[in-house]
């Protein structure tokens, strides 16, 4: 497992500095809200490579993405149904 402090040594080796948000995600490895992240900003569709979610976290999801509510309205995919979001 890649700790924050970690990430944030690889990210900035190969970049100039990590981006605010970067920096963020390493300081607060926060499972309730990493997994909704990763499955809302990422389209498993276009890698062989993406690991599945367990069953045990898909069930875990509407509880977890109610922690941090207000950070998915504006994320690519829906979390719970993994589709494009369409924003008007």
């Amino acid at each position: 497992m890649i700790q924050g402090t970690h990430l944030n040594t690889l990210y900035s080796t190969n970049y100039s500095y990590p981006p605010a948000n970067i920096e963020w995600l390493t300081l607060h490895p926060d499972m309730s809200f990493l997994l909704p992240f990763v499955i809302s900003h990422h389209d498993p569709s276009i890698s062989s490579y993406w690991p599945p979610v367990q069953e045990q976290g898909i069930q875990a999801l509407p509880t977890l993405l109610k922690v941090h509510e207000g950070c998915w309205q504006f994320a690519p995919f829906d979390p719970l149904t993994r589709l494009p979001v369409v924003m008007r």
